[in-house]
């Protein structure tokens, strides 16, 4: 009898068949270890040492009809709790139990794992022998082989089977059962961003106490935003305390942001710049090119920004950061002043958004709103 072939997919899998006659007794085939025989039937399995096409075989005794069956299985290990997909995984142990005090014999063992590519090394070094004794062990088709003996036999060697969301899998081809120790780092994969510039979109523009610096992009993946340097005589000096934000975290991990997208930022003199200059083909002074920037909305006011120096438009500084939703901006404004009356040519004022966004500001309810109206309710009193 034969059970038809299962072609299986990793080394070392373990084949289980069972076999049954109405008459007689069954007999497992030679390669198969029998686990369970009775008069008209038995069940065996095998380990097979590489991928292939394997199935159950037996001979039985009887005339009558008989059923067959064969299936796989894996030996595995998960290990999870990472929060995140790895990339490849390095492990280390000292091939034996979680101990207290020191043993007599000198073990190590490392390995790794990409998910495709494995490598494992081990050595020992036997105790209390007249002419040292140093052994070694490597792999190239294992993660991790365990040798915790001076014969440099393999107690325990796994593979990976693969890694998820959360952690990752091994498989035990060669298990001793002992809960030995191993450590492992998980490295998570390289986030690469992608940013391509629309061409001659980056200028500079120099101004007496300042350089107004803009630029555009057409495409971006996982792009979390901006660091602009000022190169002088050699050296290299950081514009922005904090990155100039890109739309990663709006789009999400690999999503693709293939719009144009518009981004500026002043580069001040240190001596004090005039904060209220005006870019000649937006019309927007500093305060308007910062990007959810609470620091330096700090700085230019407080180097003497006018905080109700409007936009060709109408638009006052607080109404523009309400709008946006810059909220720490927004308060900063309204703590030095900021006159909340002001109304642009489209009717847009502060009133407008405390009517627009009195139970939710688009479905949701941050908690940096809340503050605004209440700093705007308590100048108000």
């Amino acid at each position: 009898m034969n059970s038809g072939a299962k072609t299986t997919t990793q080394i070392n899998e373990l084949i289980y068949g069972f076999g049954g006659t109405t008459t007689g007794g069954v007999t497992s085939g030679l390669t198969f270890t029998t686990r369970a025989a009775a008069d008209t039937q038995a069940a065996a399995d095998k380990t097979v040492a590489s991928i292939g096409s394997y199935s159950y075989d037996a001979t039985f005794a009887g005339t009558r009809t008989w059923v067959a069956h064969m299936a796989t299985f894996k030996g595995g290990q998960s290990q999870s709790g990472l929060g995140f997909t790895p990339a490849a995984v390095f492990f280390a142990s000292v091939m034996d139990i979680t101990r207290t005090v020191a043993v007599a014999e000198s073990r190590i063992g490392f390995g790794a794992s990409d998910g495709t590519t494995e490598f494992t090394s081990s050595m020992q070094d036997q105790d209390a022998v007249t002419t040292s004794r140093v052994r070694n062990f490597e792999r190239s088709t294992k993660a991790f082989s365990k040798v915790n003996n001076n014969t440099s036999t393999v107690d325990a060697e796994a593979n990976v089977l693969g890694f998820n969301t959360d952690g990752f899998a091994l498989n035990w081809t060669t298990n001793d059962a002992v809960a030995t120790e191993i450590l492992y780092v998980a490295f998570a994969p390289l986030w690469l961003s992608e940013v391509r510039l629309i061409p001659a979109s980056f200028q500079a523009t120099r101004y007496p106490s300042g350089v107004l610096v803009a630029w555009k992009t057409g495409y971006e993946v996982d792009n979390l935003g901006f660091d602009l340097y000022r190169e002088l005589n050699g050296d290299r000096i950081k514009v922005n305390t904090a990155p100039i934000k890109g739309t990663g975290l709006q789009a999400g991990n690999g999503g693709i942001v293939n719009s144009e997208h518009s981004y500026a930022r002043w580069d001040m003199d240190a001596d004090g710049a005039d904060p209220n200059v005006v870019d000649p083909q937006s019309g927007n002074t500093p305060l308007f090119t910062v990007n959810n920037d609470p620091e330096m909305v700090r700085a230019l006011v407080d180097g003497g920004a006018d905080v109700d120096r409007r936009q060709s438009n109408g638009t006052s500084p607080v109404v523009e950061f309400i709008s946006t939703r810059q909220w720490e901006s927004a308060l900063y404004l309204i703590e030095k002043g900021a006159n909340l009356g002001l109304v642009n040519e489209h009717g847009v004022s502060v009133d407008y958004f405390l009517n627009e966004w009195k139970d939710s500001v688009y479905g949701e309810h941050p908690e940096g709103w809340d503050r605004v109206r209440a700093a705007i309710a308590a100048r108000r009193r």
